[in-house]
């Protein structure tokens, strides 16, 4: 049996992704001091600054949202190797993005408690892995698979981030998720080690001509009931190592979308 590792910044459970049952969100409903979650990097303008970050946020059409967000303490095994627990706290995403800017200069010396974020990979019954080309203006024009950040109010349950996979491949691909095969495959560091991704696996039940047919039918109504659409489109990448190796780096070369003709030349 494959240990746990860590490649880079990247910790895999093992080799086969953590059944969800054995994934457990340890949630404590508390926002710790300011001095505290700074870890040295406080100041008296602190307040200041996370005021009109509260306000930049607030703007129409930021595509963020200042809720409160989970934030990563340790990663603990529960009764042996194949139970896990995630232990995390809560942070205002303001909070989160003050001491981020903070961080920039020296980040190599500080260590800041992390927001934790989700990526549930989606899985076709082809074995195709879906990506949505981003409309909004958060991360807008990359091409992502289904996420989300861990807003929540009061205390969240143990499923939590499984749940979290359910409601956003039902917002982003528009597919009904109760016959959705969810697994753990692991933990990644984000950008400078400030934020701590969940990856959940997805198997769907469906084809890919399916969620490109449930994709479409969401941005019509999207669009009918006059709200936003998040993607504007769908790519299939095939769920081979060196497709989503070449496709990761931009090398890409092959028929991504057969349903609106998509095909990438080297990545473009």
């Amino acid at each position: 049996m494959t240990q746990n590792k860590s490649i880079g910044r990247v910790y895999v459970f093992d080799s086969t992704s953590l059944p969800a049952s054995s994934f457990h969100v340890t949630h404590a409903p508390i926002t710790r001091p300011l001095e505290d979650e700074c870890l040295g990097l406080y100041d008296d303008k602190m307040g200041e600054d996370i005021a009109e970050m509260q306000a930049n946020l607030q703007r129409p059409g930021s595509g963020q949202f200042d809720g409160t967000v989970l934030s990563f303490d340790r990663l603990l095994d529960v009764s042996g190797y194949r139970d896990k627990a995630l232990i995390v706290f809560d942070m205002k995403y303001s909070t989160y993005q003050v001491l981020r800017a903070r961080m920039n200069g020296d980040p190599d010396n500080h260590m800041l408690t992390r927001c934790t974020n989700l990526i549930a990979f989606a899985e076709t019954r082809e074995g195709d892995f879906v990506f949505g080309h981003r409309t909004v203006r958060h991360m807008g024009g990359a091409y992502l698979p289904p996420a989300g950040f861990s807003t929540h109010q009061g205390k969240v349950r143990g499923d939590f981030f499984t749940t979290l996979s359910r409601e956003e491949l039902s917002e982003e691909l528009g597919v009904p998720t109760d016959d959705v095969q969810l697994s753990y495959s692991g933990m990644s560091s984000g950008e400078d080690s400030r934020n701590i991704t969940v990856v959940t696996h997805a198997i769907l039940p469906y084809t890919k001509k399916e969620v490109e047919e449930a994709f479409t039918n969401l941005n019509m109504r999207l669009k009918n009931e006059g709200k936003p659409t998040e993607h504007s489109h769908l790519l299939y990448v095939p769920g081979d190592e060196k497709s989503v190796g070449s496709f990761l780096s931009g090398a890409y070369t092959g028929e991504l979308n057969p349903f609106k003709g998509i095909y990438f030349e080297d990545g473009y």
